[in-house]
């Protein structure tokens, strides 16, 4: 299939283990704290969705512009997600990207030829997780999922994975951050 690219595509700065430490109160991030490093060689670390408890500012970064908008528009939703405008002012970066194949033929009735296609959308959920030896970045991914669509003849029953991936997700955070009425 298709790696996981976000690792490749996108520099966020790293926070101080002082942020980590007390998650209901959380002091704004220093310069320092904020300084946009380059990704680490190593391989991520992996954390659980109970990370999530507390996250409220997310970074949104899609391969395409309309799979933006999509998790976006599936965000506005949840009054409590801030969006951030920029990578370092996010406590959690989503990160969608996708990759489409032909599946297949059909030969219609008529006697032509459909492609039937796939999308397919990897979609993570990763926070910031110190830096390695040489001063790169390492990140903590926290949750992940894989969508896909399908279509055939220009024909699909489902919807885009980028909407799919963006409802799970909220799903998980909102278990992780319950209401006031729902604790």
């Amino acid at each position: 299939m298709f790696r996981l690219i976000l690792i490749l595509l996108i520099t966020i700065p790293v926070f101080s283990q002082t942020e980590q430490k007390t998650p209901e109160k959380k002091a704004e991030p220093t310069k320092e704290d904020r300084e946009v490093r380059p990704i680490s060689s190593l391989p991520p670390e992996f954390g659980t969705t109970t990370e999530l408890k507390g996250l409220t500012k997310i970074y949104v970064r899609a391969t395409d512009l309309e799979a933006r908008k999509l998790i976006l528009k599936e965000f506005s939703k949840e009054p409590r997600l801030i969006i951030a405008d920029k990578v370092q002012d996010a406590e959690l970066l989503l990160s969608y990207a996708s990759a489409s194949r032909t599946t297949g033929a059909t030969l219609s009735p008529f006697g032509s030829i459909q492609a039937n296609n796939m999308e397919l959308g990897e979609i993570a959920a990763m926070v910031r997780a110190g830096v390695d030896s040489e001063g790169k970045r390492l990140i903590r991914i926290l949750w992940s999922s894989r969508k896909k669509q399908q279509w055939s003849s220009g024909i699909t029953l489902s919807r885009h994975p980028a909407v799919n991936g963006a409802r799970e997700f909220l799903k998980v955070w909102q278990k992780e951050n319950p209401t006031a009425d729902k604790k």
